[in-house]
Formats: structure tokens, sequence, C-alpha cells
């Protein structure tokens, strides 16, 4: 899946790039799908012309991506969950709530239960949400006149990440900014941008509160601090920059909370998911 709109050059410059650049036979045939908030007539035409095996819209329409998945991707097993859409089970009066109990406002959570085709799956996208959301909005409390192109493009995604989780009230704003920024408009955006991250800090509030209600936020374990030996696996991953292996290390990292060292946690936790990999190395060697 290949964005659209990116920072520095865009999902089209990105693939002829990769169609014609690299050279290699995977490179040239590798399927490619355009992520899109632009669902406009003649869209899917312009990405076809350009390297592009298809497009789907933001927000996410599962039974498309599905559908996608399904054309472009070998399966090569399948495994029975032996529980099946519609089964009727006999109701736990000592269950916890289930989402769709919850209000929140400016979250229309039926809304998102029907798109993701159930809680479970709902559930896991708020959970991504409230992680990756708040290290965006604190990057835009300080935007300028110099950095209003990157705001622009940042807003952009707070957008589509609102729309994903039917969270229709920041969505508009967002959009609002995004258009605002993107005319050079600095007085809008310092008049609102200060309400918009409020929304936002009050939306990610109420579904953690929502997600530790419902059971999806199990209390941790309290430890007196971090494991050394895997912070040093973090480091030596780092350094090899083997993504996967970090996140080994951080899961393993986050399943407490400590007397000492939550400080660290957090930071770690916000520099990998920003990708901030060179700020880690340099922290921990030190």
């Amino acid at each position: 899946f290949m964005d659209h709109m990116m920072p520095d050059i865009d999902g089209i410059e990105t693939v002829r790039i990769i169609r014609g650049e690299i050279g290699t036979e995977y490179a040239r045939n590798v399927p490619i799908i355009a992520l899109t908030a632009n669902a406009l007539v003649g869209n899917e035409n312009m990405f076809l012309e350009n390297g592009f095996q298809g497009y789907i819209s933001k927000p996410i329409d599962v039974v498309k991506l599905d559908s996608l998945l399904n054309r472009w991707i070998l399966e090569k097993h399948r495994e029975a969950t032996g529980q099946y859409a519609g089964e009727e089970t006999t109701p736990d009066p000592n269950a916890l709530p289930t989402v769709g109990e919850f209000q929140i406002d400016g979250l229309s959570i039926s809304s998102g239960i029907s798109r993701f085709g159930g809680e479970e799956l709902y559930l896991n996208v708020l959970h991504s949400y409230v992680i990756n959301i708040p290290p965006l909005f604190d990057k835009a409390r300080s935007v300028d006149e110099k950095s209003l192109s990157e705001y622009a493009i940042m807003v952009h995604g707070i957008k589509g990440a609102c729309a994903g989780i039917s969270a229709d009230i920041a969505e508009r704003a967002a959009k609002e900014l995004e258009f605002a920024a993107k005319r050079g408009d600095m007085d809008t955006v310092r008049a609102k941008n200060g309400p918009f991250i409020q929304i936002l800090e009050k939306l990610v509030a109420d579904i953690s509160v929502m997600l530790e209600k419902t059971g999806s936020s199990p209390p941790k374990e309290y430890r007196s601090a971090p494991d050394k030996t895997i912070i040093k696996k973090v480091l030596e991953c780092c350094r090899r920059y083997d993504v996967i292996g970090m996140e080994e290390a951080m899961s393993e990292i986050e399943r407490y909370e400590y007397e000492s060292g939550n400080d660290l946690v957090a930071w770690l936790r916000k520099k990998l998911d920003n990708l901030e990999y060179d700020q880690i190395l340099a922290k921990l060697e030190q």
C-alpha cells in the first residue's frame, strides 16, 4: 500500500522510482495499491497509468480492503477459527461492558464497529489510534510559517486516522486546518489549532478510559525498574535497524509499570513510533 500524499515526494513519484529506477524484477512487478483520501472520479485511471495496480480510498472500507488482499496476495494457509459470524452465545452476567455500550462525544462507535465488521478489529484500530495520534498532535503544537507545509501533511494524516475510527468532529476540524495550511492561512491555523488539539486530547482520553473499562487495557504488574538486559536488546536491535526486534523488546518492557524508569519507557515508545532510531541510539549508548 502506497499513500498518495506524503512529505517530500508523493506516492506517484515514489512508484515511478520503484518501477523505473531500481531495476529488479520484484520492483517492476510487486503489486502496489494507492491509499488516497481523494476518492474522485477518474482517480483509478490516474493510478493505473502510473504503475499502481489499484487504489482504495480513506477511510478504509474493510470489504474493499479484503477484496484487494484476496486479489493480490496468494493465500497459502487457511486456519479455521471455530467461530462463525452471527453465531449465538450465552450471555455472561459477569462479562465486562462491550464497546457498543459506550457513548463518546464526537465518536460514532456504531459506525466504527460496522466499518470494521465487528468490535474486535475496531478495538485494535482504537488501540493504534490512542498510541499513534498523541505524538502527531504534540508536533502540531508549535506550527509556524516555516513549518506550515509539514503541518498540512501532518494534519492530513490525523484527518485520515479520525475518519478511520469514525471521529467526525475531529475529522472536520482537521480538514479545515489542512486546507487553511495549504492556502497559507496562518491566522486560521493559529486561531483553531489549539481548540483542535484539545478535541484530540479529550478524544484520546475518552477512548483510553473506554478501552480500560472494556478490559482491553489490562492492569500492569509493578516492577522496580525496566530490565537492563531488555533495554540492551533495544539498543542492539536499533544498531541493526531490526524494527521487529525493537518492537518485541518494547512489548516486553511495556508489560509492566515501574517505580522508576517510566519516563524512559514512554520516551522510547514515542521515538520508536516516530521512527527516530538515531535518537534512541544516541540516548541508550550514553
